[in-house]
């Protein structure tokens, strides 16, 4: 059985949500702010699992149901590297929660941090098993992520605003 890299696996997801290769595109150019709304769930099409050791008599299935939305995350550069941020701020309270990423140094706040191979938002499904990525402007300081209760059980929607 076959595995898929995580660049074969990105590809595979936004075809699977109908991008094509919306997650490849070139890094948008300068503005004030942009804002997006995540999808409320992604699905996985014609995706293999592999398991290592090999378990003798076992068979890796990867379901093709829906995989919900739950939250967002930052990135130092390409997420396929692995630089995940952590929030400077986050509240939460009974009608969601706010996540704010930095991206620039100015207070001397460990959660601020000097970005220069880009920077990136994403839109996290299954724990962040599968993400939608973005990447934001240049100029941009911040982005937040606002996650409120949807009206299905279990289920957010998260809006994500950068400025």
């Amino acid at each position: 059985m076959r595995s898929l890299s995580a660049s074969a696996l990105a590809s595979a997801c936004a075809l699977a949500l109908g991008l094509g290769g919306a997650l490849a595109a070139a890094p948008p150019p300068a503005a004030a702010s942009q804002s997006f709304v995540c999808p409320a769930q992604a699905r996985l099409n014609a995706a293999t699992a592999t398991v290592s050791p090999a378990a003798p008599g076992f068979t890796p299935l990867v379901s093709d149901a829906p995989l919900p939305l739950t939250g967002a995350s930052a990135f130092n550069g390409p997420p396929e590297e692995g630089a995940a941020l952590k929030p400077a701020s986050e509240r939460r309270g009974a009608a969601g929660s706010t996540a704010v990423w930095r991206f620039e140094r100015s207070s001397g706040s460990s959660h601020e941090v000097s970005i220069n191979t880009g920077k990136w938002m994403s839109c996290d499904y299954a724990q962040g098993l599968v993400r939608l990525t973005v990447q934001v402007h240049a100029d941009t300081k911040n982005c937040e992520a606002r996650t409120v209760p949807a009206k299905a059980a279990g289920r957010v929607s998260v809006l994500l605003a950068c400025q």
